[in-house]
């Protein structure tokens, strides 16, 4: 082989490493954030109208809110879910806390819209039963601010660690 050859085939290496190093620093795993936040706000929307709906009694209705909701919330599950194994690969325990939190936060979530739908399948066999449904829905949405709670006390905590503005 001659020296031009070698020499341009270290450069080629070089540039192939480089590449792969740059595209690793670009893709921040925080840069999912949005998009589950954004996931997790659009669901408790549709929560919110679909519980509205529900104390109006439109059963139908709320159904289809709820239903929707658990789009969003297994959409921000699946990100979520993404996510936290890319930071597991790179070993960051912020990160890892982060993601864990916001999976427990979505779980709480779907289980609270899976009670208010079965609220809503036995309400015309018996009433307490869904009342107990829906009570229990309430408590399960209400328990999961304490996991938000956590994933902002976090951003505040490791700032350089999530995208701001």
């Amino acid at each position: 082989m001659n020296k031009k050859a070698v020499i341009g085939l270290i450069i080629l290496i070089l540039l192939v490493i480089a590449g792969i190093l740059y595209v690793g620093s670009v893709y921040k795993i925080d840069s999912e954030i949005p998009q589950i936040n954004s996931n997790l706000n659009n669901g408790n929307t549709e929560y919110n109208n679909g519980v509205l709906l529900l104390n109006n009694r439109k059963y139908d209705e709320a159904q289809t809110k709820f239903n929707t909701t658990l789009e969003y919330y297994y959409n921000a599950r699946q990100k979520t879910e993404t996510a936290q194994s890319i930071a597991q690969t790179k070993e960051d325990n912020v990160l890892e806390e982060y993601f864990t939190v916001t999976l427990a936060e979505i779980d709480s979530k779907i289980n609270a819209i899976n009670e208010a739908l079965e609220g809503i399948n036995v309400r015309n066999n018996s009433s307490s039963e869904a009342l107990s449904h829906y009570s229990n829905s309430n408590s399960l949405m209400n328990n999961s601010t304490q996991y938000s709670d956590r994933r902002k006390q976090l951003e505040q905590q490791y700032p350089d660690k999530f995208i701001t503005g």
